[in-house]
């Protein structure tokens, strides 16, 4: 027999019972409190998600859901993701998508080939669009194969390309912009020359040589050919250059001589513009007005001398020059022969001065306040 009073086995099990009950609530109610606060979780970054959506360049990071989303939020115009620094082959694949004009991507810094397959099937909608990965500051040839292959306008001006397989590569994609050029071949030049546009701006390109420039002189664009980065030309280049028909940009050029000067001055162009000359002598300018080509030569840093002036007065076509604020030199440019001068001035001009300046049929002045100390 149980002494009285001592627990029998009936009471080990009900509170076996009770132990457990009261273990399975507080696991209920914990599931509960977890369940809250996941759904307050998902709410607030729901929340952050409809804010990020109305703020795309917030974005730091997709997944192929959210892009498809926010693809789909988006109608039209400019999806501007700058703030993405790296995406995966479904996000591409789901951006792809967008039907606005402009696709910007510029956040990014590397992309894989993957990446680059889905991306550049954006824009093949709506005819053509712009991708912007300016961000980008390398690439290797198989991300270059699978970029070429986009028909919109390609943005690449954070690249430096000088792997002329990979530029070769991408001058398949007719809407690249060609600032990423900073070094071509002569197999690179012979394409840039066919590419289809009034206009070739190669801005990036800081030398060309002899065999280049013939290439490029081939290009059929009737506006112009911008090379504002090369820092110098030799005659050689000078003399192939020539041969270009449409107007040509060489403001990074800081010095040229008579050798120079009388390549330039014989070419068919229809206007160089020389903005990078800060100083030539009377020889080189007696050279360079032998121009011929209606649009002239546009000079912007030159600081002109009395003899200087006197030769690119007898200048036929059209000329852009700064003045100073001397008579001498107003006495001489009043004796332009051209078709159309433009002066500039960075100090005001006295009134004797801005009186013979005036006096030139057609002239036009720029600059500061127009006169002096001896105003009338």
């Amino acid at each position: 027999m149980q002494p009285d009073g001592a627990p029998t086995r009936d009471d080990a099990h009900q509170r076996t019972v009770h132990s457990a009950k009261a273990a399975k609530q507080m696991a209920t109610q914990s599931e509960e409190v977890d369940r809250e606060a996941n759904l307050a979780e998902w709410k607030r970054q729901r929340e952050n998600w409809k804010r990020l959506m109305k703020n795309p360049g917030e974005i730091k990071s997709l997944s192929a859901e959210q892009a498809a989303e926010l693809v789909t939020s988006v109608k039209g115009g400019r999806l501007f993701l700058g703030g993405l620094w790296s995406i995966d082959k479904g996000v591409a694949q789901e951006l792809a998508k967008f039907e606005g004009y402009e696709l910007n991507l510029s956040g990014l810094t590397a992309i894989e080939p993957s990446v680059a397959r889905e991306l550049v099937k954006y824009a093949r909608l709506i005819g053509r669009g712009r991708l912007d990965l300016n961000g980008l500051v390398s690439i290797d040839i198989a991300v270059a194969r699978e970029l070429a292959k986009f028909r919109g306008d390609l943005q690449l001006d954070g690249l430096t390309v000088t792997d002329k397989e990979i530029a070769h590569e991408l001058l398949k994609c007719g809407g690249l912009s060609l600032d990423c050029l900073t070094s071509i071949d002569v197999g690179v030049a012979r394409e840039l020359a066919k590419i289809n546009s009034e206009q070739l701006n190669i801005t990036g390109l800081t030398s060309i040589d002899q065999e280049i420039a013939r290439e490029l002189a081939k290009f059929r664009g009737n506006m112009g050919m911008r090379l504002s980065s090369v820092k110098s030309i030799d005659k050689e280049t000078a003399r192939e250059l020539a041969k270009y028909g449409g107007w040509y940009e060489l403001d990074g050029v800081t010095s040229i001589d008579k050798g120079i000067a009388h390549e330039l001055g014989k070419s068919k162009c229809w206007r160089i513009y020389l903005g990078g000359l800060t100083s030539i002598d009377k020889e080189t300018a007696q050279e360079l007005a032998k121009f011929s080509g209606g649009g002239g030569l546009m000079f912007g840093r030159l600081i002109v001398d009395k003899d200087v002036t006197h030769e690119l007065a007898k200048l036929k076509g059209d000329l852009s020059l700064r003045i100073p604020n001397r008579k001498d030199i107003a006495e001489e440019i009043a004796n332009f022969e051209g078709r159309r001068l433009t002066l500039v001035h960075l100090a005001p001009l006295d009134h004797e001065v801005l009186k013979i300046l005036k006096s030139i049929p057609g002239v036009r002045i720029l600059g500061a306040p127009p006169e002096a100390g001896g105003a009338k």
